[in-house]
């Protein structure tokens, strides 16, 4: 398995996801469809049952810190956010969390930025294919400003950093549920 980043917009500190997945979307949509999620709108599969997401959560939370390695090298993030002597400072005071989701139809959030707690966010989608209306959208102000959409298709996916100028709506306007597998990663004050 693998995951390359393509960062469109260094300013706002967002990156396109790609992920190989060893599994077929096929495979990984018949195994979240089995599996037992909790919540309403938007609900969480606390207990995972099935070898092969266990297998895809063990690998994103493998990657996650070098996602946001990667991401403390953007000049932007080292030198205008975040102001730090070397990327050590962010890697020894975070957590993450990572789980899989499944967003009921009609599921929306407001246009928001995440806690400030939250360093960065990430999700990656298991859609068969790309479709606008259960896609994340990215702009640069409440009033949603410079709108940029991310990939909803199997193996597509977003990462960004908590910045004042990440504001973003995530949204299932279709028929059909969304899933996706969500990354966290919060500072730690110690």
């Amino acid at each position: 398995m693998n995951i390359k980043t393509e960062y469109v917009d260094d300013w706002r500190l967002l990156c396109r996801l790609s992920a190989d997945w060893k599994y077929t979307q096929q495979e990984i949509y018949t195994a979240l469809e089995n599996e037992k999620f909790e919540g309403t709108d938007r609900m969480y599969a606390n207990d995972l049952q099935s070898p092969i997401l266990k297998d895809i959560l063990d690998f994103t939370n493998s990657k996650v810190l070098d996602l946001l390695s990667e991401l403390c090298e953007q000049n932007q993030f080292y030198v205008d956010l975040w102001h730090l002597e070397n990327k050590e400072q962010i890697l020894n005071n975070v957590t993450t969390m990572n789980c899989f989701i499944c967003d009921q139809p009609g599921f929306t959030t407001s246009t928001h930025i995440d806690s400030r707690m939250t360093i960065s966010s990430g999700m990656f989608f298991f859609n068969k294919d790309d479709d606008p209306d259960q896609s994340t959208y990215f702009y640069t102000t409440f009033d949603q400003d410079n709108p940029l959409r991310m990939s909803s298709q199997c193996g597509n996916g977003w990462y960004a950093a908590n910045t004042h100028y990440s504001w973003h709506i995530g949204s299932n306007n279709s028929m059909r549920k969304r899933y996706a597998l969500m990354f966290i990663t919060k500072l730690v004050l110690k």
